[in-house]
């Protein structure tokens, strides 16, 4: 969760950005793939990124590396949708989002084996 929202903080859909224009994001789909535990205490870096910019929605991932070794601990690949929270209504990114989503475009890391959540 800290991760989505840092990621959206810097694609200019952080919630300074969206409450004031009636806006927010909706997840609708989450695939998860856990690869090894973490414990308490142990730290964890996230390397996120955009997979796929669309007219409402966005595809995004995060990757979690223990600090330790750099051991992958677990992937995730979600899909949101721009809302217009009068609405309910899916609506287009505003051209200064898209263009700060469009900068963190990347394809997956090396070795990085996307879920599908099927």
């Amino acid at each position: 969760d800290e991760a989505t929202w840092s990621l959206f903080t810097a694609i200019g859909l952080g919630r300074s950005a969206l409450l004031p224009k009636a806006r927010g994001m909706a997840a609708v789909r989450q695939a998860i793939a856990y690869h090894r535990e973490v414990s308490v205490g142990q730290s964890l870096i996230a390397l996120s990124g955009v997979l796929h910019l669309g007219r409402t929605s966005l595809r995004f991932f995060h990757r979690m590396i223990q600090q330790e070794d750099s051991a992958v601990v677990a992937e995730t690949v979600l899909t949101a949708v721009h809302l217009d929270l009068t609405t309910r209504r899916p609506t287009p990114f505003a051209d200064e989002v898209r263009a700060g989503a469009e900068a963190w475009i990347r394809l997956a890391p090396d070795g990085f084996a996307l879920p599908t959540g099927e």
